[in-house]
């Protein structure tokens, strides 16, 4: 969302600077920090020395894995309800990172653990024709080693 803010800026041909603010330590109450701040965008000094691309970066990350999280945990109230009972946290890595699973593998699991091998959701993805049917789904059975490799 910055990074489009300031390419429609740059697009428009609009001067922009990004001033860093430094943060409350040193005031007391939230309220002066805040007028500080707010005043500072317009009475603030420029930095000489332009914004690391790698600092911006890495808070354009912390904003999104935020936002994410927030979002989620929202999505979470209404509907996986049950998932996120169990899975809350969230986690940058996937949980079969350090395991070598097939797709297949890693697919039937993430059914499996979110109630999505139940027979209304495998109709929802037209994998089977009948909701009300009882149906013997074939799953390959797939044993998983000690060293996390997938055996079928």
């Amino acid at each position: 969302m910055i990074k489009q803010k300031l390419l429609d800026i740059q697009s428009a041909n609009l001067e922009n600077h990004i001033v860093w603010i430094p943060d409350h330590s040193g005031i007391l109450g939230n309220e002066t920090a805040d007028h500080l701040a707010k005043r500072a965008i317009t009475h603030g000094q420029l930095l000489r020395r332009p914004l690391s691309h790698t600092d911006l970066f890495s808070i354009l990350r912390t904003e999104f894995i935020a936002d994410s999280s927030k979002f989620l945990k929202n999505q979470g109230r209404r509907k996986g309800h049950k998932y996120f009972l169990n899975f809350e946290e969230l986690c940058l890595k996937p949980w079969f990172h350090k395991l070598n699973l097939s797709r297949e593998s890693i697919v039937t699991c993430c059914r499996i653990r979110s109630n999505h091998a139940l027979n209304h959701s495998l109709h929802r993805c037209n994998l089977i024709q009948d909701p009300r049917l009882a149906y013997a789904v074939s799953l390959r059975r797939t044993q998983i080693t000690s060293s996390g490799a997938a055996s079928s």
